[in-house]
């Protein structure tokens, strides 16, 4: 019964989530106001600025910010976990996820744009690990537009074998 039980909600989540990316598709950086269940939600806004101006950073800044990056990318994601599908809570988690999802590849693209795919040699493993985690939360195309680079650092040992490999056989599998 657990299970069955679990997998609903995970069913609602997914729901949830896909309706949430529907009502952004349009690209721009503007937060989407969403009608769940017929009612007008609030805004959601990120809890990160996207319009930073990452080219003014310094490698140091860089290491920081994305640092930030991967707390905001895991601050609600527990939360979504442990609360039902049908909880109101559920819906306000998955909003936040959305947007700070949406931010952090924003600026993720604006530091791939500045100096390229994140390399360990350059931002640490904590660095690394968020680019990988960023992309790795995105959206089919966001991972197709950055998995060259993936490859690239892959190839010349900047990121780890099991970053690769786990999103090289996700993009294999996926339609």
């Amino acid at each position: 019964m657990k299970l069955i039980s679990c997998l609903f909600c995970l069913g609602l989540m997914f729901v949830a989530v896909d309706a949430l990316a529907q009502t952004r598709a349009g690209g721009n950086d503007r937060p989407a106001s969403i009608d769940w269940f017929g009612t007008r939600s609030r805004v959601v806004q990120a809890d990160i600025d996207s319009s930073i101006r990452v080219r003014e950073y310094s490698v140091v800044q860089i290491r920081q910010l994305l640092s930030k990056m991967l707390m905001v990318d895991q601050l609600y994601r527990d939360s979504l976990m442990s609360v039902p599908g049908t909880d109101k809570r559920y819906l306000a988690y998955a909003a936040k996820v959305q947007a700070n999802d949406k931010a952090n590849q924003a600026i993720l693209a604006k530091i791939i744009a500045q100096m390229g795919w994140p390399k360990l040699s350059v931002v640490g493993m904590e660095g690394v690990n968020a680019a990988w985690i960023i992309v790795w939360h995105a959206n089919r195309p966001y991972q197709d537009r950055y998995f060259p680079l993936i490859e690239k650092a892959y190839h010349s040992g900047e990121i780890p074998d099991t970053y690769f490999k786990t999103l090289e056989r996700e993009l294999a599998e996926a339609p």
